[in-house]
């Protein structure tokens, strides 16, 4: 058994920036509540040197995940 880091980024349409985070937060509660084997959840936001973009990163690690 291993387990997989995944890392995601997200890159919404301008105005959007609310809902990616609002998700974030929902998917986050509905892992913990029904995916016991995902062993850390993260959401991170970033914005672009010039100050206008935001940038979603949402990491994750499943545990218990059997290589063949």
């Amino acid at each position: 058994m291993t387990t997989a880091n995944v890392f995601v980024h997200v890159s919404p349409k301008p105005g959007k920036e609310a809902r990616i985070a609002e998700l974030g937060d929902y998917v986050l509660d509905q892992v913990k509540a029904h995916e016991p084997w995902v062993s850390m959840y993260r959401v991170y936001s970033a914005k672009s040197l010039e100050g206008d973009l935001v940038h979603y990163f949402i990491e994750f690690r499943y545990g218990r995940i059997r290589v063949v």
